[in-house]
């Protein structure tokens, strides 16, 4: 998954994601836009190892009343295999636009649906109109299926008070 997916598209899309308006639109603009992005992204101490990194590898199920062989039983993966078929990282920007926003990236093989997104959690308003306990502002961005975008926000619940609801876009 790291190299399949991560390696060589997720992080690109995360660099275009975060990165600034180029200054003309042509390769060596984006290109360089995207250098930035990749050159602010806070490194992986042992901290944000332990915190905002997941790596796994798909075990042996039963689907549907179907075996599916795990990945070390699958033909031509060594018994001893630690190779990863499944990455979750919380990544940071650090720049002026996005610093303390976290980055949600996840792929992996095998999963209940097949799915690559992005999603961008928003920070939280300094005086929060419906409180801390509004659901998150989101921007997700969907790389497979249905590609597409789609934003996540707090509305006012009608009627009096001020609970809100998430609402999708």
């Amino acid at each position: 998954a790291v190299r399949d997916m991560f390696q060589n598209h997720l992080l690109q899309v995360l660099a275009m994601v975060g990165m600034e308006p180029p200054a003309q639109i042509n390769a060596d603009s984006m290109r360089d836009e995207v250098v930035k992005v990749l050159q602010c992204l806070k490194p992986l101490d042992e901290t944000a190892l332990r915190n905002d990194l997941v790596l796994g590898q798909y075990t042996a199920s039963d689907v549907r009343g179907q075996h599916l062989p795990g990945y070390r039983e699958e033909t031509g993966v060594a018994d001893d295999s630690r190779t990863e078929t499944y990455i979750g990282l919380k990544a940071y920007i650090n720049n002026w636009r996005w610093n303390g926003v976290p980055f949600y990236v996840r792929t992996g093989k095998r999963l209940p649906t097949r799915v690559t997104e992005v999603v961008i959690h928003f920070k939280q308003t300094p005086h929060p109109v419906f409180g801390q306990n509004a659901p998150e502002n989101k921007r997700i961005i969907r790389i497979q299926p249905d590609e597409g975008s789609q934003m996540s926000f707090g509305l006012k619940e009608p009627g009096a008070g001020f609970k809100a609801k998430e609402v999708k876009m």
